[in-house]
């Protein structure tokens, strides 16, 4: 469920504050949440984002929800 807050903001965000974002989103720390993040998406959380500034679409499944991001989705600041 962390995790889902966590792909919720970042389809919203257009810049990232990661130890705010780790924070809000019931994290210990950053470093938390990135580990959670590799493993999850088996992506860094700045490479994710690179591919979603690239235009790639990222799918990440789970048994509740299923999340799809594309860079368009994204709002601009």
């Amino acid at each position: 469920r962390r995790f889902q807050v966590v792909l919720r903001r970042l389809a919203n965000a257009n810049k990232v504050d990661w130890t705010q974002l780790a924070q809000d989103s019931g994290y210990y720390d950053q470093a938390h949440l990135i580990r959670e993040f590799n493993h999850f998406t088996g992506f860094s959380p700045q490479k994710f984002l690179k591919n979603l500034e690239k235009g790639d679409d990222l799918y990440l499944f789970d048994s509740a929800d299923q999340t799809h991001f594309h860079a368009a989705q994204r709002q601009s600041a």
